[in-house]
């Protein structure tokens, strides 16, 4: 993910920050919050399973910090009642981290205790500090305020995490049957008359001249164009669907994004496309969902990008785009990297191919 300005100044600070890094409330699983000169980078989270090797999972969270240069490490266990397998699995990551000569900051377990008033609360220990005054087997309450300001920071970047992992694959669930059939017929409407209109006028031309067509529709409808993206209806969303279809108009808007400024308009515009997702039917998902993973993973949210990635290759099992992009995520990769390499290319190269460039040299 994107490095983030926010600096990780104590463990409270941290332990309130997962959740919005990682998207959504997190249970029984270990996470390594690697930075980047004192800046968060890139957060990765593991299932504490029994049948999933620690070790296996902390060689690749190295390999993973290494390629993105981090010079050091937060790991944050949130146990089940096992607190026996959480201290043998953080221990397991330091070590990992050190011997690649890469920082422990901290190893830290969090727990839930009960307060006089019966009310739940956080505490937390650190299994690198041998003081049992300052971490004691019963842990140590978060301090509030400093978990406030960690709290308020992302919230203020428009970061809300959801309850858990299910709730936001639960985003891009289908809606009832009845509006995904309404939005195929759409779609089927849409793209005999295309169909048409290409055999009426055949040849490259036309075809281009569609895309130019579409390139500029989607941008106005998107906010790329410096517009306001609005609510689409069913029929833009079926035009947009069809259009996506093609990957001269996808690589565009990919390009377009890319040198986008607004960044502020980008939870907007993938609230849109969520809401294409859900509609698509099947054999229209993969492109609009990978659109839609492009941006999430461009402004810093993986685990929303990950989940809209799982549903295009699911949709489309061999869709190159999506299984590029699920490369540069599970390497590692930054986005800043990604974007970076769209915005040194181009226009032409992907509104008509690498091929047209050569011709045209």
């Amino acid at each position: 993910m994107n490095s983030t300005p926010f600096r990780l100044e104590s463990p409270s600070a941290a332990i309130a920050a997962v959740p919005y890094l990682l998207g959504y409330q997190p249970e029984h699983c270990i996470v390594a919050i690697h930075l980047v000169d004192e800046e968060i980078g890139m957060t990765m989270r593991m299932p504490l399973a029994h049948d999933v090797p620690v070790t296996d999972w902390a060689a690749q969270c190295v390999s993973y910090a290494a390629h993105v240069r981090a010079d050091s490490v937060v790991v944050i266990c949130f146990p089940d009642a096992d607190r026996a397998t959480c201290d043998q699995a953080l221990d397991d990551v330091r070590v990992a981290y050190e011997e690649r000569g890469i920082f422990v900051r901290d190893a830290l377990m969090v727990l839930q205790a009960r307060s006089k008033r019966s009310r739940s609360q956080v505490r937390w220990r650190s299994l690198m500090c041998g003081d049992v005054r300052c971490c004691s087997r019963r842990g140590t309450p978060l301090v509030e305020a400093e978990a406030d300001r960690a709290r308020a920071f992302f919230i203020l970047h428009g970061r809300a995490p959801l309850s858990s992992r299910d709730d936001l694959v639960a985003e891009l669930h289908s809606y009832p049957a009845e509006r995904v059939e309404a939005i195929s017929d759409l779609v089927a409407a849409a793209e005999r008359s295309l169909q048409m209109r290409l055999g009426e006028h055949p040849g490259d031309t036309a075809l281009d001249a569609w895309r130019e067509e579409a390139i500029t529709r989607l941008s106005v409808m998107l906010g790329i164009s410096d517009s306001t993206p609005r609510q689409w209806t069913d029929t833009e969303i079926a035009m947009a669907l069809i259009s996506l279809l093609d990957a001269r108009v996808r690589d565009t808007l990919i390009w377009e994004f890319a040198q986008s400024p607004r960044q502020q308009l980008w939870e907007p515009v993938c609230a849109l496309l969520t809401e294409a997702v859900r509609c698509a039917p099947d054999g229209c998902i993969a492109p609009v969902a990978t659109l839609l993973a492009q941006l999430r993973w461009s402004y810093g949210d993986g685990a929303r990008a990950g989940i809209a990635l799982d549903l295009a290759l699911l949709d489309e099992p061999d869709y190159v785009m999506a299984k590029l992009m699920r490369h540069a995520i599970s390497t590692g990769i930054p986005p800043n990297s990604w974007l970076e390499t769209l915005r040194a290319r181009p226009r032409e190269e992907f509104r008509y191919g690498v091929g047209h460039l050569r011709r045209a040299s």
